[in-house]
């Protein structure tokens, strides 16, 4: 039986097994890396700085930023609640596409 079907039929709620929480995490730190390295990011981060990237590339920027924080959040959510449901915040159009150029930068 399952932690959410033990829920279901006995109400009783079972804590989490030992790692579960590390567990969450590598899979956050994982799932950022992904999509976001640290060359790319610092690369990224310094052109917008500068003022080099376009309105266009300003904007997927930011959404990533953003993705990158909910994303954070989600993985700090899911660690404190293993048993939590919810889902891990999708990546946004285009950043993928701007991080590759970013990479060898």
């Amino acid at each position: 039986m399952g932690h959410f079907d033990t829920i279901l039929v006995t109400g009783a709620v079972r804590a989490p097994k030992p790692g579960a929480a590390s567990k969450v995490k590598a899979d956050c730190a994982r799932r950022i890396r992904s999509v976001l390295g640290p060359v790319p990011l610092q690369g990224l981060r310094d052109a917008a700085l500068l003022g080099l990237l376009s309105p266009q590339e300003q904007r997927i920027f930011q959404a990533g930023q953003d993705w990158l924080m909910k994303t954070c959040r989600a993985g700090r959510a899911m660690a404190a609640d293993p048993g939590r449901c919810g889902g891990w915040p999708e990546v946004p159009p285009g950043l993928r596409e701007l991080v590759r150029r970013y990479e060898a930068c």
